[in-house]
């Protein structure tokens, strides 16, 4: 709202147009590579600013329809910018996340009922991950069993569902179902960015319930398993045990900002993967950090 030297440039509504429109087959390369951009730099701007109107606007779409045109991991991003603008409305409790979502995923917003993989649950799993995200950048650092236990059902049910056997075929040696994979990769995405909130809440602590999950996380021989998958498994160990328990993650603008550049939540695929965000921003975690110690 302070934009006056860029008032008649009107970057807001541009900004939405690139992170909201839906795709256009001649010009998807443009559309698919600002809409993350977009998102993000609308996230920046408004964060924690509560503007309602920008919330509305960015927030994923009312209708399942027009998930069609939405690639998953812009709905994540969309769901956590929403919630960045609106930060004081974010709680951690199961009524909240159920009515953050679409109505038409509402009964089933504690993941327990899914029993097999597909590919049309993609949006679901995405916008669910987006906001157990905002809930650990909300409660960054406080250490709080609640926010915590609630952010451990979602990662238990993810790391269920990405390891659900895949359906019998006729011919033992067939490939596996396209969809089946779809949906997998994206629920492992999804268990990443659990991983890794569970994490920032608890960050500094070394808390034995967080540890526990990435215990079973780290070293996986499988593979099966994407490089992304070992990253996010690694630095939240990192961060549970920051500053050998000496520090933790804050909540002022900067360090949110870092937060969700370090751990934004697209993970590459190999280690010299930087084509949908640099790996080097991952270090960006330190600007959140902050000493804290008890004096007693």
């Amino acid at each position: 709202k302070d934009l006056k030297g860029l008032s008649d440039m009107r970057l807001t509504e541009k900004l939405i147009t690139h992170a909201t429109s839906t795709k256009i087959v001649e010009i998807v390369h443009v559309l698919d590579r600002a809409a993350a951009g977009a998102v993000i730099a609308i996230a920046l701007i408004f964060m924690k600013t509560e503007d309602q109107t920008v919330a509305r606007k960015i927030d994923v779409p009312e209708s399942t329809l027009q998930f069609d045109y939405v690639r998953p991991d812009i709905l994540l991003l969309r769901t956590v910018a929403k919630n960045l603008i609106l930060w004081s409305e974010i709680e951690p409790t199961m009524p909240w996340v159920e009515a953050s979502l679409p109505l038409a995923y509402r009964g089933n917003s504690k993941l327990d009922s899914i029993r097999k993989l597909r590919s049309t649950d993609l949006p679901f799993f995405s916008i669910l991950a987006g906001i157990c995200f905002s809930i650990a950048l909300r409660f960054s650092g406080s250490a709080s069993t609640k926010v915590r236990d609630l952010l451990l059902h979602y990662l238990d049910q993810f790391m269920r569902i990405s390891s659900i056997t895949p359906t019998q075929r006729a011919h033992p040696d067939a490939a596996p179902l396209y969809d089946e994979e779809l949906a997998r990769a994206n629920a492992r995405m999804c268990q990443d960015v659990l991983t890794l909130s569970a994490a920032i809440v608890m960050a500094g602590t070394g808390d034995i319930s967080v540890l526990r999950r990435l215990r079973a996380l780290h070293g996986r021989d499988d593979p099966n398993v994407p490089y992304g998958s070992h990253l996010s498994a690694h630095l939240a160990v990192g961060a549970l045990f920051l500053g050998c328990g000496t520090a933790t993650f804050g909540t002022s603008n900067i360090a949110i900002a870092s937060l969700l550049l370090s751990f934004y939540p697209v993970f590459p695929t190999g280690v010299m993967d930087n084509r949908a965000h640099l790996q080097a921003f991952r270090h960006f975690w330190v600007l959140a950090s902050e000493q804290r110690c008890l004096v007693s």
